[in-house]
């Protein structure tokens, strides 16, 4: 008869052992989403990061593109043509410029797509809904993104005019202000 009586007290899990389990799992289900809500946030920056990058490459071509297009359209005096296109886009000024790379397409040589940056939100690009590409036209949706092209004329002593071409993009990650810059440098190359 004792061996009944010990049997039936050792049925079921007393109290403070599901306690126990009950917060070692809880734990590990708070462990689980503060590891997944962390990954996702990191997830985000590095698409915007990329995007950043994708964008700021692009600024940097589309001035590469205009030094191009005025030298293949003018083999004289093609790369003077492509200082005035960026002094008169606001280029080589503080504040910076900004392209737009399907006007720019459309009208090679000429500085149509290229705007000066003035005031905080000059150099936003928005989206086209149509076409789902970015560009600096106002009538289309605002993106988070900021995009300032400066080219500074670089001194030396070979003769040869060199512009150093920084193109920086900035936008919002959450609260917190995240820029990328790159910069390259380019020549008259005639």
């Amino acid at each position: 008869m004792k061996n009944k009586k010990l049997q039936n007290n050792n049925l079921g899990f007393s109290l403070i052992e599901t306690l126990v389990a009950l917060s070692i799992f809880s734990v590990s289900i708070l462990a689980l989403v503060a590891t997944s809500s962390s990954s996702l946030t990191n997830l985000n920056y590095s698409r915007n990061r990329v995007v950043a990058n994708y964008l700021s490459q692009e600024g940097i071509e589309a001035i590469r593109n205009v030094r191009d297009s005025a030298v293949i359209l003018n083999p004289v005096d093609g790369f003077v043509d492509f200082e005035g296109i960026m002094q008169s886009g606001g280029c080589t000024s503080a504040g910076g410029c900004n392209v737009d790379v399907l006007v720019n397409s459309e009208n090679p040589g000429t500085d149509s797509g290229i705007s000066p940056c003035v005031g905080d939100n000059a150099c936003v690009l928005y989206t086209n809904q149509a076409t789902g590409y970015l560009g600096t036209n106002f009538s289309d949706d605002a993106t988070m993104f900021n995009r300032r092209i400066q080219l500074i004329k670089q001194e030396n002593d070979t003769g040869i005019k060199e512009y150093k071409i920084t193109s920086r993009v900035s936008w919002l990650d959450g609260v917190t202000q995240k820029n990328l810059q790159l910069i390259e440098f380019i020549y008259d190359w005639q």
